[in-house]
């Protein structure tokens, strides 16, 4: 997923970025980060 985003002050932008996020299963998450995901995560896999 890309995500891009900017932040203005006083009507002149002072921040751009673009982010990007792998969206993982939670098998392979899990071995990304060689440990279980919390239960609170397992909304954000798929």
């Amino acid at each position: 997923m890309r995500v891009a985003a900017s932040v203005s002050q006083g009507g002149e932008e002072c921040y751009r970025a673009d982010f990007t996020f792998a969206i993982l299963g939670k098998k392979a998450a899990e071995q990304l980060m060689g440990t279980s995901i919390p239960a609170q995560w397992d909304r954000f896999c798929r």
